[in-house]
């Protein structure tokens, strides 16, 4: 009666590294938390590593994160959960370690070829379109998953039910014990009373800031947290309005910083992600931030050394893409509005700039997949549509390394 290793929520890893990963669980109570893990095969090498508050174990919280480090590239782990309940009772001194042995694989640069799948916007929707929109991309066959944001349909006063049953379960049930999440933040993610706290005591980052890169093959991943802002903060809350401006103003900085250093530079490919897009919000389209006017000097960079070839986004809740240095938007014709009162509105009214010098694609809402193929040639980005039951190829473009629309 005193087993809190079989989870309520979990296990999900975030924070994939090359010698790091974050294993995350909520228990059905209040204990101490432990994981012992191992390469696999190597069990006598195995380590335990408890959660413990200046000295102490904590005994405090349900929801547990172990942020992994000294790991080695391209490795699979394996691991158990481990828990105690009490500090208290003398029956639950010991402690119990789960029976179930999950795994996960470390990621490496060496690695030549992978696939990342990709979705967006599922505003708390996960159970209806999750499924088709992970089978129809291929994302078992994915290393990495993406979600770009609006991920709930907001966080109200409560996160935890929106973020738990509102996506969080279904990844897990997919994909999250054994393949990392990138899980990136958008306005509704950022909307309601204990959202912000609520979002960091699910997705802990050990730096706690929600923005980050690393490396995977010939490919750099950047993810953005540019969306953090509660609504309608500049007119009610203009103190989370300068916060988070700030906030945005420093990521500019980190991201300027980035490109100095031989992570960015070593990189055959860089991939940046965000919620708001740079042509969308650029052009009056967005909601608070216009994103293209803090991005556009810091990435558009026309060096080899310096320049992007894909941006990934969402919020538009439609399908587009915009090639480098052009106008023309590709975007599905029947991709009508889901949300939106306006049924002429379309997710990049008008592109009038073409000094643009990378692609961007722009996720849709509920309901598409979206499969990234990395190899050392060229990136290849599939978007399938998958919403009522309508299957196919949406759109597919391919870029090489000098991020130039091959096809």
């Amino acid at each position: 009666g005193h087993d809190f290793t079989d989870p309520m929520h979990g296990p999900w890893l975030t924070n994939p590294g090359e010698t790091t990963m974050t294993v995350s669980f909520i228990g059905w109570n209040r204990t101490g938390a432990g994981i012992r893990y191992w390469p696999k095969g190597k069990r006598d090498q195995s380590k335990d590593v408890w959660l413990t508050t200046y000295g102490m174990v904590d005994f405090s919280k349900d929801i547990h994160h172990f942020h992994l480090t000294g790991l080695k590239p391209g490795t699979v782990y394996e691991y158990k959960l481990m828990t105690v309940s009490s500090k208290h009772v003398t029956a639950c001194f010991r402690s119990v370690v789960g029976r179930a042995t999950y795994s996960f694989r470390t990621l490496d640069a060496a690695k030549e070829s992978y696939r990342v799948f990709v979705t967006s916007d599922l505003h708390g929707y996960a159970s209806v379109v999750l499924d088709n929109a992970y089978d129809a991309a291929g994302g078992k066959d994915a290393d990495l998953c993406f979600l770009l944001g609006d991920n709930v349909d907001d966080n109200m006063n409560e996160p935890r039910p929106y973020i738990t049953r509102g996506f969080l379960d279904d990844v897990i049930r997919l994909w999250g014990r054994e393949k990392p999440t990138v899980i990136l933040r958008g306005n509704h993610d950022s909307w309601g009373l204990h959202a912000a706290e609520g979002w960091a005591e699910h997705f802990e980052r050990p730096d706690r800031k929600a923005y980050y890169a690393f490396r995977h093959g010939p490919a750099l991943f950047v993810a953005l947290d540019t969306a953090a802002e509660p609504y309608f903060s500049r007119d009610k809350q203009p103190v989370s309005g300068e916060v988070a401006s700030a906030y945005r103003d420093e990521q500019a900085a980190w991201l300027k910083a980035l490109k100095e250093t031989p992570l960015w530079k070593e990189a055959k490919f860089r991939i940046v992600m965000n919620h708001y897009g740079t042509r969308t919000d650029a052009y009056g389209s967005g909601f608070f931030f216009q994103t293209g006017k803090l991005l556009k000097p810091i990435l558009n960079d026309t060096t080899p050394e310096g320049r992007i070839h894909l941006f990934l986004c969402g919020d538009e809740h439609r399908y587009a893409r915009v090639n480098p240095n052009s106008a023309e938007v590709v975007q599905s014709p029947d991709d009508k509005p889901l949300t939106f009162k306006d049924p002429k509105r379309k997710a990049y009214p008008q592109v009038v700039d073409t000094s643009w010098n990378f692609t961007e694609v722009c996720c849709t809402c509920r309901g598409e997949g979206l499969s990234l193929d990395v190899s050392p040639e060229k990136l290849t980005v599939t978007s399938y549509r998958v919403k009522n039951g309508r299957g196919g190829i949406l759109d597919r473009v391919e870029i090489g390394p000098d991020g130039q629309v091959i096809k």
